[in-house]
């Protein structure tokens, strides 16, 4: 179980191609120690609205060709320390929650090819 990785920096998957191959553990967006998280072609599931609560250290997220249903949740103005966020063609909606202007550090955002508003 993926929750058992609590000491867990950087988690990287690519799956080599753009299709979608697996449904990704919620628990991944949960890990307390997570702080670079890249998924590339890889996965199906939802970014939780309780993500990032426990865990304000998370540096980099790059998802890329994923198919995340939903939107950013608000919690992503407690990731102090975030400096890039790329969701690039993951299906994501929505709009952009105004809590990520509490990002201050943020040098890289990057939303291309999605719905979000």
């Amino acid at each position: 179980q993926i929750s058992n990785l609590e000491k867990l920096r950087t988690f990287s998957l690519s799956s080599g191609s753009n299709e979608y191959v697996a449904k990704l553990p919620p628990d991944l967006w949960l890990l307390p120690s997570l702080e670079d998280l890249t998924l590339r072609g890889f996965g199906e599931g939802i970014i939780p609205e309780a993500a990032f609560g426990d865990n304000s250290g998370w540096r980099s997220i790059s998802v890329e060709f994923a198919r995340l249903t939903g939107g950013i949740p608000t919690t992503i103005g407690y990731l102090d320390s975030l400096t890039t966020l790329r969701l690039v063609d993951t299906f994501i909606e929505g709009q952009l929650p105004t809590e990520i202007g509490l990002c201050t550090k943020l040098k890289t955002l990057d939303i291309d090819e999605n719905s979000i508003t």
